[in-house]
């Protein structure tokens, strides 16, 4: 390790807050890199370079400054992280006065780089992690490649997880929260979390996920609502979370991961006032959206269209929907209308009229669905 100048200015400030002496860090080739006397800084320290020469701690009286350059009476003691001298640090004063607890000052500043040490490595894992992740959900790095990475980062490619996509929907405005502090709550609220910051206002979970037999749907919805709820307790409101489809091979992140950002862009569109878009909840428009742009769509559309043009009060649309609702059963769609079965008759007899397909035939009644659920995309 090579000590920089703002390390050793941070054991200067904080150790001189403690015992009120000059300190002088120095380093491996003698030169001071940072001290209380800012005019010091870059001058060669000959106490210091002895203490270095002899890998022993030095002390300097007033009398002996006199045959030292750059020095002042103190004591110079070796700094050492891993066992290697990595620097000096000197205390400026009567070696009989500071002798007591200079070695405490030795200890601090050691501790001091480890702890920056450290920092920089969590750092350096959570850039590496992050990196990870990007190639793992877009699809970057080859299958051999991505399970070295994985190994080395001690993650599990194998367990099962739900894609995550949490939105800031008013990032770093007054009084609201940003994107470091929603990391920092989801780390704290499941350490397991595999989470890559997308931008200034999303931020990507890889949550592990015990899957169940039954009510898989619920239970999902349930954890979510969870989730946003301890955000909610923690002040951040301005929240929205999307989850994506799950699938059982690792090979298939990427498409869990796109399609959690489609959910979350239908919902936002449709349906802004809610704050969780599960894709489950909106599965056939999801599935139907690479039909959007093409051929296909427009020859669906286009008699679908015909209905909404021509239905102005919405009364056709509700009766249509709640055919597809009650899977076509005429009685228990007019009861949910709180119509008679012949004026639902005649309904849907006008939205024959008007498309050209019947909707007492399945063929027909999955075609109009299908055109209505397309035209959610639009």
């Amino acid at each position: 390790m090579i000590l920089d100048h703002h390390l050793a200015q941070q054991i200067v400030d904080r150790t001189m807050a403690i015992i009120g002496n000059n300190i002088n860090v120095i380093n491996q080739a003698g030169t001071i890199i940072a001290s209380g006397d800012k005019t010091r800084i870059g001058q060669l320290h000959d106490g210091a370079l002895l203490a270095l020469k002899r890998n022993d701690s030095v002390e300097v009286t007033t009398d002996a400054t006199q045959s030292l350059q750059g020095s002042k009476h103190g004591i110079n003691l070796l700094l050492k992280n891993s066992g290697q001298v990595i620097g000096v640090v000197g205390i400026t004063g009567e070696p009989d006065t500071i002798r007591s607890y200079a070695e405490l000052v030795k200890l601090t500043a050691e501790m001091i780089i480890e702890q920056a040490l450290l920092t920089e490595k969590l750092q350096w894992d959570r850039r590496h992690k992050e990196d990870f992740i990007s190639a793992w959900i877009h699809n970057d790095q080859s299958k051999e490649k991505l399970e070295n990475e994985a190994s080395l980062l001690g993650i599990d490619l194998t367990l099962p997880r739900l894609t995550l996509i949490v939105k800031l929907t008013k990032p770093n405005q007054p009084t609201n929260h940003n994107i470091r502090q929603v990391v920092e709550l989801l780390e704290k609220h499941d350490d397991s979390h595999l989470i890559a910051i997308l931008s200034r206002d999303e931020v990507l979970v890889l949550k592990r996920w015990q899957k169940k037999p039954v009510n898989t749907i619920d239970s999902q919805e349930s954890l979510i609502n969870q989730l946003v709820a301890n955000f909610e307790r923690n002040g951040i409101v301005n929240i929205k979370v999307s989850l994506g489809k799950s699938f059982d091979s690792s090979n298939d992140m990427n498409l869990s991961f796109l399609s959690a950002k489609q959910v979350m862009a239908f919902g936002e569109r449709h349906f802004p006032e809610q704050k969780v878009y599960i894709f489950n909840n909106f599965k056939t428009v999801m599935l139907l959206s690479p039909l959007s742009g093409s051929w296909q769509e427009q020859q669906l559309l286009t008699t679908y269209n015909k209905l909404v043009e021509y239905d102005h009060s919405g009364q056709l649309i509700n009766t249509l929907h709640a055919l597809f609702v009650h899977y076509g059963n005429m009685q228990t769609c007019a009861d949910s209308l709180s119509i008679h079965r012949n004026t639902l008759r005649y309904r849907l007899n006008k939205i024959e009229d008007l498309t050209d397909i019947s909707v007492h035939h399945f063929s027909g009644l999955v075609e109009l669905y299908l055109a209505s659920q397309l035209s959610k995309l639009k």
